[in-house]
């Protein structure tokens, strides 16, 4: 389960870390991320609500289509439609972010701004 790998990353946590939110050892997550053993059904229910993902996406199911359709005017009035890729995480965040106020929006924008530049430098 690659995934479970990346999405772990993601967030900067440690099998361990992961493994004890989960309630499993660290060997296990270990071998759950490179395909020697498979989560119980449960357990995979718990890492899909834990990465705001589906079950499909974490077992790397082919039919799972992560390509989002973006429908934009262009400057001439036609409509536009372009294909992006973004994991079910991002999402989800995007999902909450259009939730948002729009003072909390410029918020979040100014963070982000911030935290590139940073990275940047």
């Amino acid at each position: 389960m690659e995934r479970l790998r990346e999405l772990r990353r993601e967030r900067n946590m440690s099998q361990q870390m992961l493994a004890d939110i989960i309630g499993v050892t660290q060997q296990a997550v270990h071998k759950y991320e490179y395909g020697l053993a498979q989560p119980e059904f449960n357990t995979l229910i718990q890492l899909s609500k834990l990465f705001h993902v589906s079950i499909d996406y974490l077992i790397e199911n082919p039919e799972f289509d992560c390509t989002y359709e973006y429908r934009a005017k262009t400057s001439d009035d036609r409509n536009k439609v372009l294909e992006i890729e973004i994991t079910p995480s991002e999402y989800h965040y995007l999902s909450l972010y259009k939730k948002l106020s729009p003072q909390s929006r410029q918020s979040i924008e100014h963070i982000l701004e911030a935290m590139t530049d940073n990275n940047n430098n």
